[in-house]
Parts: C-alpha cells; sequence; structure tokens
C-alpha cells in the first residue's frame, strides 16, 4: 500500500521504505504524542455520532471491521498527518482530507473502544479512506493500564523501559550516607571560617541550623570550593541564615526549604532582601539591601552579618524584641550608607569601629539602651566621611549618648 505523495506503508501500518529503528522512534513519538479527543463531549452524543462503538474481544473481529492497513483497535495506531500530507495537501473542508481524497469519494473513518471502567466510549483512531486505500491519518490513542486498553507490545517495552531508566537516574542521584557525611564536613569547615570558630549543635543552635541548610535544604548545591572568597554565594547564603535563625525572622520565602538556591539572584527574590550590580564589568549581583523594620524580630545581631560585605542599607527599626549589642562587626561594611536601629532594645555602648564606615549618610539610634559616649571616629565622618544624619538619645534621658556631633537630639 501507498500512502500520500509515496510514502510506503505496509499492512500494518508502518512505514515499509524506512529503516527499523526509524519506524521505532516513529512509533514510539506517535504513541506519545497520543491525546483524547472529546472530552468535552457527552456519553450520548458519542453513542448517537458511534452507535457501534463497542469492540468484540474477538481481535479478528474487530480488524475485520477496521480499514485496511490498520491494526487491532486495542493496540496502537501509527501513522500521522504530519507524515502523510504536505502543507498544500491539507484539505479545504477537513483538515485531514486531501483534495485527492475529497476527489476520490475519500471520507473520515474513526474506531472507538468501549471503556468499561468509565462506561463511555474513547476515540482510539481516526483514518482517511479514500477508494481501495486507507491509512491512519492522525494518531489520537486512548492508551491505560486499567480498563480494555492495556500496555502492551512495543508500548509495554517503552512504558518499562522508561521506569527502569527512571529508577536507575533515581538511585543514581539519590545521596548516600558518605556523600551527606562528606557535604557536611565541607560545609561545617567553611562555616567555621566565617564565624571564627568551630561550630557544633549543642552549643551553636543558629549556625548548625544554617549548616543544615546548606548540607539538606534550599542551599544544598552551594558550592563550597570558592567558600573563602567575599563574593561567594556561600558566603551570602549562610550568613543569610544565621540572621534568620537569630532575628527570628518569620518571613515564608526565607523559609522554602525545597526552593533551592543556586545564584544570589535566588536569595534576592526573598523579601526584605535587595540587591544590586555588584560588577559592572560582570553584571554580577550582591545583597545591598536588609529591611527588616516592624519585622517582631526577637534575638541579637549575629557577627555573620559582616558576610554580606556589600551590605549598603540596613533597616532594623522599631522591632522591641531586638535586644543585645550593636555588634562592632557593623564597623566591617566598607558599602554600608544607611545604618537604623532606632525604636529597639539594644543596649551597651558603641565600638570605634563605626569609624570605619566613611561611605555611611545615616546613623539613626535614638530610643534604644545604648548609652556612653559618641566615639570621636564616628563624629570625624563628618569631616572625612559621607555622614550626614546622626540622631541618638542624647539629652539626659535615663539611656542617652553623650554626642556633641549628633544633628538630632531626642
Amino acid at each position: 500500500m501507498e500512502g500520500d505523495h509515496g510514502r510506503s506503508v505496509n499492512n500494518d501500518g508502518i512505514f515499509s521504505d524506512a529503516t527499523e529503528s526509524q519506524n521505532r522512534a516513529h512509533v514510539g513519538r506517535l504513541y506519545h504524542e497520543g491525546v483524547q479527543e472529546n472530552d468535552n463531549d457527552s456519553n450520548g452524543e458519542r453513542q448517537q455520532a458511534h452507535p457501534s462503538s463497542s469492540v468484540s474481544e474477538n481481535p479478528s473481529e474487530n480488524a475485520a471491521s477496521l480499514p485496511p492497513g490498520s491494526r487491532d483497535p486495542q493496540t496502537i495506531f501509527v501513522g500521522h498527518l504530519d507524515e502523510y500530507n504536505s502543507p498544500e495537501g491539507i484539505g479545504l473542508t477537513d483538515p485531514l482530507l486531501g483534495p485527492e481524497d475529497q476527489a476520490m469519494g475519500g471520507e473520515i473513518r474513526e474506531d472507538w473502544l468501549h471503556d468499561e471502567q468509565y462506561n463511555e466510549d474513547r476515540l482510539i483512531g481516526r483514518f482517511v479512506s479514500s477508494g481501495n486505500t486507507a491509512w491512519t491519518s492522525s494518531l489520537e490513542t486512548f492508551a491505560s493500564i486499567r480498563g480494555h486498553a492495556p500496555w502492551r507490545g512495543l508500548g509495554a517495552g517503552c512504558f518499562f523501559l522508561f521506569l527502569a531508566i527512571a529508577a536507575v537516574v533515581a538511585f543514581v542521584r539519590s545521596p548516600t550516607a558518605s556523600n551527606t557525611n562528606e557535604r557536611l564536613e565541607e560545609v561545617l569547615t567553611c562555616a567555621s571560617r566565617h564565624s571564627g570558630f568551630d561550630i557544633n549543635e549543642n552549643d551553636n543552635p543558629h549556625q548548625w541550623k544554617a549548616v543544615q541548610y546548606l548540607v539538606n535544604g534550599g542551599g544544598k548545591y552551594v558550592n563550597t570550593d570558592d567558600c573563602h572568597e567575599k563574593d561567594a554565594l556561600f558566603s551570602s547564603v549562610y550568613s543569610l541564615i544565621v540572621l534568620r535563625e537569630s532575628l527570628s525572622i518569620d518571613n515564608p520565602t526565607w523559609y522554602a526549604e525545597r526552593s533551592f538556591v543556586k545564584s544570589i539572584g535566588d536569595l534576592c527574590r526573598w523579601k526584605r532582601v535587595g540587591c544590586g550590580i555588584a560588577s559592572k564589568d560582570t553584571g554580577s549581583l550582591a545583597i545591598t539591601h536588609i529591611m527588616l523594620n516592624h519585622a517582631n524580630l526577637t534575638g541579637t545581631i549575629p557577627s555573620e552579618i559582616q558576610g554580606l560585605w556589600r551590605l549598603e542599607f540596613l533597616d532594623l527599626n522599631t522591632n522591641a524584641g531586638l535586644s543585645g549589642s550593636l555588634q562592632s562587626d557593623l564597623g566591617l561594611l566598607p558599602y554600608l550608607q544607611s545604618l537604623l536601629v532606632h525604636n529597639t532594645n539594644l543596649e551597651g555602648t558603641l565600638s570605634t569601629s563605626f569609624g570605619q564606615l566613611t561611605r555611611l549618610h545615616q546613623f539613626v539610634l535614638h530610643d534604644t539602651k545604648i548609652t556612653g559616649q559618641m566615639p570621636v571616629e564616628v563624629c570625624a565622618l563628618f569631616a572625612n566621611g559621607d555622614l550626614r544624619d546622626l540622631r541618638a538619645n542624647c539629652d539626659g534621658q535615663p539611656y542617652s549618648v553623650q554626642c556633641s556631633c549628633c544633628t538630632r537630639c531626642k
């Protein structure tokens, strides 16, 4: 038998002029492209349009009711409109019926299978019949492991091959105990370097949570090879998670354990985190803004915040649960321009390290429990740096700072 444009098709609907591997690929592709037609049709409409919709249990009787060149309706039909009809051969009145077919009195033939489990008919094959020739011109197959259409033949082979491959891939990718232990050691080494001390679960719960995040959680794909570098992704992820645990940040985006972090861009999507261009040459990103004002924070600022070394804007204001000292490590953030910690319960004295923040524009710390002397190094930033706004409690309140250079005392 010969299909459109001279393509030879044997009695099984296979291209006889193609290689075995081509035909297998063809059948496999069509099988997976098979779609169920007329899902929205009611059972009654199908019965009316296709009164003889049930299929005999006898395969020979089923085959006799089909056009030549087709196969048992319980197996996969081969052939596809794209393979048989060129664009100019597409029908004028029916997309499956070319002009030559129409001239020869061609018609569309459909075969249906009755699915007893759902008590409805399923379209399993659609054919163009022209004269004494017929071929499958569209594949719309119902194939299921239920009811009357079991996987079998080539379909069964492909299906079980797929399952076997999936199982092998899953086994290869599943973390073994040795791999997990190796990852844990690598992360612990990097984390201890960043924190400045050896980390263990009992003594350092916040740091340990960050380690676990990098071993088994959303940071499991973060590279540790370059963790010693300031701009490494590891540094940003570790610092943010320690900050999360230390301040009890409850924003859901900071806890999306299965939203894997693979780049700084992923961290930039977290709420209250802002990013900027770290390098104009490469276009790389860096975390530049942490905006945790009015966030119901509780806890103390961890020293690991220095790992966000490109931070420009840190806003922790109006968090009554924020306590402890204003970490001297904040003075190690060379790009910091705005530091807002007012309306908190921070206490202690100010470190001279804040005098190193030459780019600092705004430093607001009123309504806190911070006391003592405003370091002269900070006052010097008005002349030697960019400082323009310095506010503190300096009017003799129970908690006040002796400040001769403040722009506003409260």
